[in-house]
């Protein structure tokens, strides 16, 4: 299902979110990676749902509840019903929401926000979820990538300023993916 998307500042507005095919049953991979830890906060990277057309996956983002951040405002009113732009509790400033990057094996780079780290290079195309949820202190964002990347290593970065996690990198095998993908079947009606 294709959405409108919004044009973040330096990026083009012709790029769609989609969601995962709703006629496949997608094939769970095997991958949970930390991709940052700080002493307050922490951002995984999980449920890898693979696909004939391409895979999902999700980040969550947990800090501990703070005072700090209430009477900053970044926890005031329902912080479930935000999305993912703003999804870090209403966070207006890019250091106070979680930014997360992806390089293919192919070369083609995403980017949830522009990076704050000067060596991440620009992406080609935003990153956004087709489903977010926020809570008092933790963020759930599940992203589809098509089409599915070819063998090689997906590099996986994320940074979030406000919490103390600066730009880290790890990377990832895309075997197991496409694997799974090739094990994806129509759903049956």
């Amino acid at each position: 299902m294709r959405r409108p998307s919004r044009s973040p500042e330096g990026y083009p507005s012709s790029v769609a979110a989609v969601e995962p095919p709703s006629d496949f049953v997608g094939v769970a991979v095997d991958l949970r990676l930390v991709l940052g830890r700080s002493e307050s906060a922490s951002v995984v990277i999980e449920g890898v749902v693979a696909y004939p057309t391409g895979f999902a996956f999700e980040i969550i983002a947990t800090h501990p509840p703070d005072a700090a951040l209430r009477e900053r405002g970044l926890l005031a009113g329902v912080p479930r019903h935000r999305y993912w732009q703003d999804a870090a509790h209403g966070a207006t400033q890019r250091e106070e929401r979680v930014a997360v990057y992806l390089r293919l094996p192919d070369g083609r780079s995403m980017a949830s926000e522009p990076s704050l780290a000067a060596a991440q290079e620009p992406s080609d195309s935003p990153l956004r979820p087709f489903r977010a949820h926020a809570e008092r202190s933790w963020i759930r964002a599940h992203y589809w990538i098509e089409p599915l990347p070819g063998p090689g290593i997906l590099t996986v970065s994320c940074e979030w300023p406000v919490f103390g996690i600066a730009s880290n990198t790890s990377s990832i095998d895309t075997s197991p993916i496409i694997a799974a993908s090739a094990r994806s079947a129509p759903e049956a009606i």
